[in-house]
Parts: C-alpha cells; structure tokens; sequence
C-alpha cells in the first residue's frame, strides 16, 4: 500500500495511490486485486485512527483540537483512478469503467464503517457516539441507509446491532480531493479522480515559477516500456484507454465524480480542464449537468485564461510523439536501481544547537553511501527565550539540505569517502558544526583494516556505540554495521 497524509479541517487525510492494486497492467489479463485493497484499507482506517491522537494536540486553535477529540474524522482518498481504468482497459467515464468505480468505491465504504466499528470494540467509539439516540441518528442517514442496502439482510442488521451496541470509532471516513502533487509521488500518476492532463506536459513551481519541466505519464512509460516509442500520441491514447483532459467530455467527468461521489461521506472535488475556444454555452451546460447530478462541487479551468501550473507547448504538440528513448531508458533504470534491490538506510542521532537531528545515510546494493538526509525538528529554532522563529528554522533547513544534496552528489558520483570526508574537515573546524557532524557519521562507512580493528579490540573505543555491549565497537565492515567486540549486526 502506497500512501500519504495530511491533516486539514479538522479531517486527517490520506492518499492510496489505486493503480498499485492492478495485476498484469495493460494486458488482457489484467485485473484488479480487490482483495488487497479491502485488507489495507482496514490498516488505513487504524493507522489514521492512531495519527488523530497524534495530530490532535498540534492544532492551533482549542476549537479544532476539541472537533478533531469529538468526531474523530478521517479521509481516506484515491489518486490515480485514470490510470487503474486505463490499466483495466477500460475508458475513463465509460459504462464499464462506471460499473467498476461503482463497486469498489461502494466495497471501500461498507470496508472502512466495518473498521470502524472493531476499533471502537477494542478502543471506544467517538465522542459524538457516546448516546444511543446519537447512534441511531447515524444509521438513519441517507449516506449510511445508501451503504447499508448494498449488503445481505443479515449482513445490514448485524452491522446495525453492533453501531447501537459499540458506536463507531469514526464519524467520517473518506474524501477524493485534488491529489496534484501526491499523484508526483505516486509516480506521476493521474490525480485524484481526474483524468490525465496530457501524455506529457510541462509544470511550473512556485519556488522557480519561470523555468518549466517537462513531464511524461510514468505508469504508461514504465509498464508498456520502449513499445511506446512506435506508436504517435493520439495512437498511444487510443490504444491504452488515455482520453486527456482537454479531449474528455465533459458528461463523462460529471458521471464519474457523480458515481464516486455516492459513496463519499465527506468532501469530494475536481476540475474539468477546457480548451481556450470553449464556449459559454459549454461552461454553463457543466454547472448545470453538475447540479443536476448533485455534485457537492465542481471547477472548470479554461485553458489561457489565467497562468495555471500545467501547460502544453505547441512547438511540441505537433511532433508525432514526444516521449524519447533516453527518457524511457533513464526512467526504467532509476526504477531498477532505486526499487529492484533492497536497500538499506542507517538512522543517527546528533545534538546540534541543542536540539536532536535524526541524519538517516541510505546504502546502494554494494553496501556503499548513496545519499544522506536530515531532519530538524521545530525545537531547533527555539530560542533561549522559548519563543520560535520560523524564519529561523527555514534558514537552518536550507543549510542542513544544501551540505546533505552536495554531499549526496558526491557519493552518487563514487568520490571516495576519504575524499569526502576530507573536504568536510576543511569545511569547519568545530566538532559540534554540522560539516564535522556528517564528517564524523561517514567515518563509519569505511572498510577497516586489521590494524585498525584490532585497535579498537584492544581499546575497546573507537567505534559506535554497540547497544548489545554497551562498548563503543560498531564499525561498517563488508557492507554491514558490525560489533567487532561482540559481533553484534545490524543486518541480522
């Protein structure tokens, strides 16, 4: 299960990425494994359950810590819904592809009330659940009268006898919002329920809003592979279920929102991207389809009319296909080398400043340093008066990530540790400074010699602490992290 979250409104939100559920994509045995997807949403319901008790103190305002203690909402929504049709060989919008969004959306539901219920077995139910009237007004909503008629008679009444007798954990459980950068790291797939923008385009950030980067669609590039090189755009979109955005009609938009949205017990949203020449014919036709089918909301963007974060380039439209060799082959080898081999990552523990920085050092398949990060937590930019300086924890967020992406590049690149190391001595002089704190973590991924370990026998010093020991022996020898005085692993 591939997953993100965030809290919002009083709701914690959270992304399964759909098509990761599809067996044999793009064939015609592909399926979709719904088996899978109903056993982690029953995680997914716990996992946001717990977050909640995390999350709950972090508001703001008492108001929203009082709301989020009483209904215990959480959202748990989907991205990539275009590209688990297309994988199905379904069209977006099509009668197929409703009857198929019918059904899993509605098992999500029914999936996600079931959780709910056992956690409030094992936990309590909401606050807003405590009453028997209260429990009886939740099964008598139209949403939950909806989800319930979908069930067997006895199914419907057992589920019913346990709302009266347990409550439920839960007051809300899902939502499908706009999904546009979570859909990036879910390997660019389409966002939320919408509809792929195009095979390939171009987005703008907010941080460098004058330079552009080009994008191409990552599932189809990854499953079909080079056979999409043979084959123009418009064949690659007829052939693989890819109706884009600016060529979708816009009734099968509604019809889709619409399906999904009857099983959605919270917010749901999405926008039709239109030409520039559409008319006003068109755009109040939309509203009025939109409300006709109930939808809780719907947003249209006509291409031009104002700066948007996606784009296409006409220089480029007119070439037959825009995705090359060199970007399939570069994509299909980072997957390769980034998913295809198990890889490690080690977890340090630093004071700097007085505050703890968590600095994690991931491992290539040889063993070898391929990248470091850091995170620094809010305390560190807490002065001596305990007020915080957010201004503060941007700069030193900056100065933490520069140091770790150079360094980073520099493993990638197979300069030598020593080197590395060297140049960070340089760097600063003082031990507690953040140059000599990566400099001291990356001695640990040298190969020891014999002369060096059995220094550290002897001294019984001279490594990292080993906490099976409790001596300073832990050494990186031969890919692993060792005790050399114990023979303690971190490999197992």
């Amino acid at each position: 299960m591939e997953q993100w979250l965030a809290p919002y409104n009083n709701c914690l939100l959270g992304a399964i990425v759909l098509y990761k559920y599809v067996k044999n994509p793009y064939t015609e045995k592909a399926e979709f494994d719904l088996d899978a997807f109903l056993e982690d949403i029953q995680y997914y319901v716990s996992f946001l359950d717990n977050m909640i008790d995390i999350n709950k103190n972090l508001h703001p305002l008492t108001e929203q810590k009082e709301a989020d203690e009483y209904g215990r909402r959480i959202g748990i929504e989907t991205t990539g819904v275009h590209d688990t049709l297309a994988m199905l060989n379904l069209d977006y919008g099509s009668d197929e592809s409703i009857d198929f969004l019918n059904d899993i959306y509605s098992s999500k539901a029914v999936e996600e009330l079931k959780a709910s219920i056992e956690l409030a077995k094992n936990k309590g139910c909401a606050p807003c659940l405590k009453t028997k009237k209260s429990r009886k007004a939740f099964i008598n909503q139209p949403y939950i009268k909806r989800l319930l008629s979908k069930l067997l008679r006895s199914n419907r009444e057992r589920i019913e006898n346990d709302i009266l007798k347990y409550g439920i954990r839960n007051s809300a459980y899902n939502t499908n919002g706009p999904t546009g950068t979570l859909s990036l790291v879910g390997g660019n797939c389409s966002s939320g329920i919408e509809p792929v923008y195009d095979i390939e385009y171009y987005r703008e950030t907010r941080i460098n809003p004058d330079k552009k980067s080009r994008m191409i669609h990552l599932p189809l590039a990854k499953y079909v592979g080079p056979k999409v090189l043979e084959l123009s755009k418009e064949e690659l979109k007829k052939k693989y279920h890819y109706s884009t955005a600016h060529d979708l009609d816009y009734l099968k938009r509604i019809k889709v929102q619409s399906i999904i949205q009857k099983w959605t017990d919270s917010s749901i949203s999405s926008t039709i991207n239109l030409k520039n020449e559409v008319s006003i014919e068109d755009i109040y036709n939309i509203y009025y389809e939109g409300w006709q089918n109930q939808l809780k909301g719907i947003t249209v963007f006509r291409d031009g009319c104002k700066k948007g974060v996606l784009s296409t380039d006409k220089e480029f439209d007119e070439k037959s296909n825009l995705i090359d060799s060199k970007m399939i082959e570069n994509h299909l080898r980072l997957e390769k080398e980034d998913h295809g081999n198990i890889q490690r990552s080690y977890t340090y523990i630093r004071y700097w400043k007085k505050a703890k920085i968590y600095i994690t050092v991931v491992l290539n398949k040889h063993g070898k340093p391929r990248a470091i990060f850091a995170s620094i937590p809010y305390e560190a930019s807490i002065d001596k008066n305990g007020v915080y300086h957010s201004e503060l924890l941007t700069e030193q967020k900056s100065y933490w990530d520069s140091i770790c992406r150079l360094t980073s590049i520099l493993l990638r690149l197979n300069v030598p540790i020593e080197e590395v190391i060297k140049q960070l001595e340089r760097s600063s002089p003082a031990l507690t400074e953040l140059p000599n704190i990566i400099k001291q973590i990356l001695r640990n991924f040298i190969d020891y010699d014999e002369e060096k370990i059995e220094k550290i026998k002897k001294e019984e010093e001279g490594g990292e602490f080993c906490p099976e020991c409790q001596k300073y022996g832990l050494i990186y020898q031969s890919g692993c992290i060792t005790c050399v005085l114990c023979a303690y692993t971190k490999c197992g």
